[in-house]
């Protein structure tokens, strides 16, 4: 019985490890499909660039405001951080996440010198390799420095035991201001800036309303009261001279009025701080390693599975 449950536990392990081998192998040929669509599309300028997929590259720029980075207070247009503590389970001892997080919220604009557009990052992959700010306290690093104790008591992470602090590890990823981005993403109407501009509509509306001297001069008739269809009217009048006015400007209208964001039939949205000769070369080395090891592994697997079923069965 124990050769038995023996070869049904080899047997499962290596069907896991078959099915590991055949997802590698397709991330590897998803991953150079990536790569060929990046190669095949050109270089956009902000300021003539179509609706759809583009692929854009300038510096980051703050829309609203500037963001300060959790953990390092690094001025920046979007972070992401991750603490980790070090945990002992019985014989066992390793990094356990504690909190992480990121801007995902905020917009940023994106600057190629011909113009500006918005970026929306939370559906994006976001490629930021390297972290602009660690710091590991404990066994091998220094004590916790009173920013990053403050970070932990108000987010009610605990640091310290009865024996003293416990292990732990920052990380913080920053783009900053003029930090030079990589985007390839589509080009979408801001809903936001719809939005926006009919609540500056109702406010002027209502500014109108409050003036009785204002509403007068929509009385075409001069009756000395304002008619449905009179009043229909002087909204279109209004709506069309503060879009008029936004056409003079288009420069800030392109500004706020279209997003690159996830598009919902080409679905590739990413955000680098990789050149595009760089993230080419990044994807090359990544799907060509997944094939290879994806396929001898599955094969090796398939293979053993086989010799196992034929000598179990």
């Amino acid at each position: 019985m124990k050769s038995n449950a023996d070869t049904i536990k080899a047997i499962l392990i290596l069907a896991i490890f078959s099915g590991a081998g055949i997802w590698l192998f397709f991330d590897g040929f998803r991953k150079w499909r990536r790569k060929r669509l990046i190669e095949n599309i050109p270089t956009s300028k902000i300021r003539s660039m179509a609706m759809g997929l583009v692929e854009l590259q300038g510096k980051a720029t703050p829309w609203l405001y500037t963001l300060k980075g959790p953990i390092s207070g690094r001025d920046c247009v979007f972070y992401k951080f991750l603490v980790e503590r070090y945990e002992r389970h019985g014989k066992n001892s390793s990094w356990v996440k504690v909190a992480n997080g990121a801007s995902n919220d905020n917009l940023f604009h994106l600057d190629d010198g011909t113009g500006k557009v918005l970026i929306n990052p939370r559906r994006a992959e976001i490629n930021l390799d390297q972290p602009d700010f660690s710091f590991e306290s404990g066994l091998f690093g220094g004590d916790i420095p009173s920013n990053l104790v403050n970070f932990l008591e108000q987010n009610n992470i605990r640091y310290q035991t009865w024996f003293g602090k416990q292990r732990m590890r920052f990380r913080e990823w920053n783009i900053c201001p003029n930090d030079q981005v990589y985007v390839l993403g589509s080009v979408a109407r801001n809903e936001n800036f719809v939005s926006d501009f009919k609540i500056k509509l109702n406010e002027r509306l209502r500014e109108i309303k409050a003036k009785p001297e204002e509403m007068m001069k929509f009385d075409r008739d001069g009756d000395g009261t304002i008619s449905v269809y009179e009043w229909e009217q002087a909204v279109a009048k209004i709506k069309e001279g503060m879009l008029e006015d936004q056409l003079k400007q288009p420069e800030q209208a392109q500004e706020t009025s279209f997003v690159i964001d996830k598009g919902q039939e080409e679905t590739v949205f990413i955000i680098s701080e990789k050149s595009e000769k760089e993230l080419l070369e990044k994807l090359y080395w990544q799907s060509l390693l997944a094939i290879i090891v994806g396929a001898l592994l599955a094969s090796g697997c398939i293979v053993g599975l086989i010799k196992m079923a034929t000598i179990y069965f």
